[in-house]
């Protein structure tokens, strides 16, 4: 009977789970995960002290630079205060005006750039381009389109007057039929005037010269 009881008792009694291989094994993957945490949280201080004195040192290291153009004044700009890109700009503007339009809106072009135009280039503009070139345009649906080459493009200052020289392939189309490209040159002397809020740097056009250009293997042929 006691033996009974005995057996009874050991069957009931509760099985201590950590002394099996699998509760041994989790308890050592927890305290493997608890060290590693406790190692980041110590690695952290230091990092942390360093990212602060870095932070610390490149706030008191500031400098900040800004580049801004000088702002344009009222008056007369002297042409040598006046960097060459604005001239460059300026002719390049009026170059496209005159000479890459449609015969639509040649007159509009036109007239937009004898407002950039001061004398004596201005009353023989009006006579070759508003009367005379506007009337052939017009007449014949002439359109034009100027290909300017960059590797061309010169700039020269003689005092006051800066001459800007382009160079490239101009292509006219009349009545819908293209005509074989000319190499051109436009050369556009300017000059400053009093600015005004149109012309922040009071940059005009003071002469024009056009000029086909020969190209060097055609001009040996001729030789």
């Amino acid at each position: 009977m006691k033996s009974k009881v005995k057996d009874l008792v050991q069957s009931a009694s509760v099985v201590d789970a950590r002394n099996t291989g699998d509760t041994i094994r989790v308890w050592e993957s927890y305290r493997e995960q608890a060290g590693m945490w406790r190692a980041l949280a110590l690695l952290q201080v230091p990092v942390a002290a360093l990212s602060l004195v870095f932070a610390l040192v490149t706030w008191t290291n500031r400098k900040t630079i800004l580049n801004v153009p000088p702002k344009p004044l009222p008056g007369v700009y002297q042409a040598q205060d006046i960097p060459d890109s604005e001239f460059v700009d300026a002719a390049t503007n009026f170059v496209n005006l005159i000479s890459t339009y449609q015969y639509v809106i040649a007159r509009r072009q036109f007239t937009r750039a004898s407002e950039l135009i001061i004398n004596p280039l201005l009353e023989r503009f009006k006579a070759d381009y508003l009367e005379t070139e506007l009337r052939t345009i017009e007449t014949i649906s002439r359109s034009q389109v100027f290909f300017v080459d960059p590797s061309k493009t010169r700039i020269k200052r003689e005092g006051s007057a800066v001459t800007v020289t382009m160079e490239g392939d101009r292509m006219k189309v009349v009545a819908g039929r293209e005509l074989d490209p000319e190499k051109t040159k436009y050369t556009v002397t300017l000059r400053t005037i009093p600015r005004t809020d149109i012309n922040p740097y009071g940059i005009v056009v003071q002469d024009l010269s056009i000029e086909n250009v020969v190209p060097e293997y055609q001009r040996k042929r001729s030789n």
